[in-house]
Protein backbone atom coordinates (compact mmCIF):
# COMPACT_ATOMS: atom_id res chain seq x y z
CA UNK A 1 0.00 0.00 0.00
CA UNK A 2 0.51 3.62 -0.33
CA UNK A 3 1.05 6.67 2.07
CA UNK A 4 -2.31 7.94 0.44
CA UNK A 5 -3.83 4.69 1.41
CA UNK A 6 -3.25 5.20 4.72
CA UNK A 7 -5.42 7.29 7.45
CA UNK A 8 -3.96 10.19 9.85
CA UNK A 9 -3.24 7.93 12.74
CA UNK A 10 -3.26 5.09 10.88
CA UNK A 11 0.11 2.76 12.02
CA UNK A 12 2.27 0.96 9.05
CA UNK A 13 5.50 -0.77 8.63
CA UNK A 14 8.72 0.72 6.54
CA UNK A 15 12.09 -0.29 6.46
CA UNK A 16 11.21 -2.93 9.18
CA UNK A 17 10.58 0.35 11.24
CA UNK A 18 6.89 0.78 12.43
CA UNK A 19 5.15 4.47 12.11
CA UNK A 20 1.91 6.65 12.50
CA UNK A 21 1.31 8.47 9.94
CA UNK A 22 0.42 11.96 11.09
CA UNK A 23 0.01 14.07 7.84
CA UNK A 24 -0.38 13.63 4.19
CA UNK A 25 3.50 12.60 3.67
CA UNK A 26 4.70 12.47 7.54
CA UNK A 27 4.96 10.13 9.61
CA UNK A 28 5.76 9.41 13.87
CA UNK A 29 8.43 6.36 14.63
CA UNK A 30 8.15 4.26 17.72
CA UNK A 31 11.20 6.33 19.58
CA UNK A 32 8.84 9.98 18.49
CA UNK A 33 11.52 10.67 15.37
CA UNK A 34 9.43 12.01 12.19
CA UNK A 35 9.90 11.08 8.71
CA UNK A 36 8.63 12.26 5.11
CA UNK A 37 7.19 9.51 3.57
CA UNK A 38 7.47 9.48 -0.26
CA UNK A 39 4.05 8.61 -2.25
CA UNK A 40 6.36 5.73 -3.94
CA UNK A 41 7.32 4.17 -1.16
CA UNK A 42 5.67 0.82 -0.67
CA UNK A 43 4.36 0.51 2.99
CA UNK A 44 2.75 -2.60 5.11
CA UNK A 45 0.18 -2.42 7.77
CA UNK A 46 1.65 -3.47 11.17
CA UNK A 47 0.39 -5.65 13.09
CA UNK A 48 -2.77 -5.44 14.87
CA UNK A 49 -3.73 -2.31 12.17
CA UNK A 50 -6.70 -2.59 10.86
CA UNK A 51 -6.62 -1.24 6.94
CA UNK A 52 -8.80 2.29 7.24
CA UNK A 53 -8.72 2.36 11.15
CA UNK A 54 -7.00 5.53 12.85
CA UNK A 55 -4.81 4.31 15.55
CA UNK A 56 -5.97 4.46 18.97
CA UNK A 57 -5.84 7.90 20.58
CA UNK A 58 -2.67 8.92 21.47
CA UNK A 59 -0.79 8.13 24.71
CA UNK A 60 -1.35 10.64 27.91
CA UNK A 61 1.58 12.14 27.74
CA UNK A 62 1.26 13.56 24.03
CA UNK A 63 -2.01 14.53 24.85
CA UNK A 64 -0.68 16.93 27.62
CA UNK A 65 1.63 18.63 25.55
CA UNK A 66 -1.09 19.07 23.00
CA UNK A 67 -3.04 20.38 25.43
CA UNK A 68 -0.73 22.64 26.93
CA UNK A 69 0.47 24.00 23.33
CA UNK A 70 -3.32 24.49 22.82
CA UNK A 71 -3.38 26.84 25.90
CA UNK A 72 -0.52 29.01 24.76
CA UNK A 73 -2.03 29.13 21.23
CA UNK A 74 -5.70 29.98 22.79
CA UNK A 75 -3.75 32.61 25.06
CA UNK A 76 -1.92 34.36 22.10
CA UNK A 77 -5.38 34.28 19.97
CA UNK A 78 -6.94 36.20 22.95
CA UNK A 79 -4.57 38.92 22.52
CA UNK A 80 -5.03 39.40 19.08
CA UNK A 81 -8.85 39.15 18.41
CA UNK A 82 -10.79 42.75 19.20
CA UNK A 83 -12.83 42.31 21.95
CA UNK A 84 -16.20 42.10 20.15
CA UNK A 85 -15.35 39.24 18.98
CA UNK A 86 -14.08 37.27 22.30
CA UNK A 87 -17.23 35.85 22.48
CA UNK A 88 -16.82 34.23 19.09
CA UNK A 89 -13.69 33.00 19.86
CA UNK A 90 -14.53 31.35 23.04
CA UNK A 91 -17.49 29.43 21.70
CA UNK A 92 -14.91 28.81 19.11
CA UNK A 93 -12.66 27.05 21.83
CA UNK A 94 -15.35 25.35 23.51
CA UNK A 95 -16.23 23.41 20.77
CA UNK A 96 -12.68 22.33 19.87
CA UNK A 97 -11.98 21.29 23.14
CA UNK A 98 -15.64 19.55 23.38
CA UNK A 99 -14.13 17.64 19.69
CA UNK A 100 -11.05 17.07 20.75
CA UNK A 101 -11.30 15.64 24.01
CA UNK A 102 -8.18 17.84 25.16
CA UNK A 103 -8.31 19.60 28.82
CA UNK A 104 -7.43 23.00 28.76
CA UNK A 105 -4.87 24.10 30.98
CA UNK A 106 -6.19 27.28 31.82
Amino acid sequence: MKINDIPLGGRFVLEGQTYVKTGPMMARGEGGETRVVPRYMVLQAAAGAVAGTPAAAAPAADRAALGQAWSRFYAECRQLVPPQAQGQLEAARQRFLAASGLEDGQ
